[in-house]
């Protein structure tokens, strides 16, 4: 499975799902600093969703 998580912290996506189906082994990969700042100069991130309400 791969998820883009936008308005949700990882650990709030993982423990959804560890709560309904048995999670056997699990991966979380985040993108490099270097990637985040290319895309925030190239105007690509949009704004931070993070906090606010949904």
């Amino acid at each position: 499975m791969t998820a883009r998580i936008v308005r949700h912290g990882a650990g709030e996506i993982v423990a959804a799902i560890a709560a309904r189906v048995p999670v056997v082994d699990l991966r979380i990969d985040e993108p490099s600093i270097e990637d985040v700042v290319r895309r925030a100069y190239a105007g690509e991130l949009g704004q931070p969703t993070v906090g606010r309400p949904t």
